[in-house]
């Protein structure tokens, strides 16, 4: 049962109605005898998957400095966990960095979206996660003025999603088209 209601919780929230999905979400630890404590506590795996839900509750809520903790929190506990590298590092990471892009702090952001790059190179599992960080890069650079820069990062992302195998639909050169070659980013 307290799977069916964290699916509750993602789907409320995909809604927009993060009030509902953080009470589902709380009925979801409930059900496993946890308190939000216990699971920001936890080094389960299964327990920063939480941990992104619940951030992405508190950032649609407005609580973006809570949002930035929690992101914060998930990473350190992904890379504890399952090393310094990793598609679930690289998208808690990818998280961070639109929170920070849309609080106007691009240059940390494209930090961020740099060590993913860095991080993911040659991996195979992380092509998805590499060409969503040159894509949101090269926007990042587009916003500074650096027009060459730009298009070198947007042009090395295409190259890299070409190289991702099993992809269904059209490519789509935007934002939306980039972030939808990762899966939804729960948990």
């Amino acid at each position: 049962m307290a799977r069916t209601w964290f699916i509750y919780s993602m789907a409320y929230l995909r809604a927009g109605d993060a009030d509902n999905s953080l009470e589902a979400l709380k009925k979801c630890w409930e059900q496993q005898g946890l308190t939000q404590d216990d699971v920001e506590e936890s080094r389960y795996p299964k327990h920063s998957g939480d941990l992104v839900l619940l951030l992405r509750i508190e950032a649609a809520k407005g609580n973006k400095e809570l949002a930035l903790q929690l992101v914060s929190m998930t990473i350190s506990i992904r890379k504890e966990i399952l090393g310094d590298k990793g598609p679930r590092v690289a998208d808690s990471m990818y998280i961070m960095a639109g929170m920070l892009r849309d609080d106007g702090r691009d240059a940390v952001a494209a930090e961020l979206l740099r060590e993913t790059v860095d991080m993911g190179r040659g991996m195979l599992e992380m092509r998805p996660q590499v060409a969503r960080a040159l894509w949101t890069l090269g926007r990042i650079e587009e916003g500074f003025g650096n027009t060459l820069e730009a298009d070198k990062l947007k042009s090395d992302a295409k190259v890299i999603r070409s190289q991702i195998e099993g992809r269904e639909g059209k490519d789509e050169d935007s934002d939306a088209g980039f972030a939808s070659l990762v899966a939804y980013l729960l948990p």
